[in-house]
């Protein structure tokens, strides 16, 4: 069996981060702070070896890849877009604050996806990447909107 090791990230700064509105999965790109914040990223990984970087789909986490791939050093990765590294869906909590989703008696939104759905589709991509690399050394970066849902599993 081949060794298999992920480096996770997170994009950078959205001008949504910075009003501190929920973002989900509004397709909101970095502000000027999160395109340097992705330069300094990709700069900072530079001499590390990655075979695949996987992004979201989320312009944010492209554009943070981005910054990864073009400071490469070493062999420039393929960038994979893959829509299960979205950021969980927060229904019509998205675009608020917590404030205001306070205001409406819930932090569990109309449409939101549940944090059960949430794990279970990450949880399949990652058998997917295992299987993939079962072969070889893969060394991946995956960079995505929230990293939490295997931190807290």
């Amino acid at each position: 069996m081949g060794k298999f090791l992920l480096t996770f990230v997170r994009h950078g700064e959205t001008e949504y981060n910075k009003k501190g509105l929920l973002q989900g999965q509004i397709d909101i790109p970095l502000n000027e702070t999160g395109l340097k914040q992705a330069d300094a990223l990709g700069r900072y990984l530079a001499k590390e070896r990655f075979d695949r970087v996987y992004s979201s789909d989320l312009s944010r986490c492209v554009q943070t890849t981005e910054g990864v791939i073009r400071n490469a050093t070493v062999p420039r990765p393929n960038m994979v877009k893959d829509a299960r590294l979205r950021e969980r869906s927060f229904g019509e909590g998205e675009g608020l604050s917590r404030e205001e989703r306070a205001s409406k008696g819930s932090f569990d939104p109309e449409g939101a996806e549940t944090r059960k759905q949430c794990i279970n589709h990450r949880t399949c991509l990652l058998g997917c990447l295992h299987v993939q690399s079962a072969r070889n050394y893969v060394r991946t970066a995956t960079l995505h909107s929230e990293a939490n849902w295997l931190k807290n599993n």
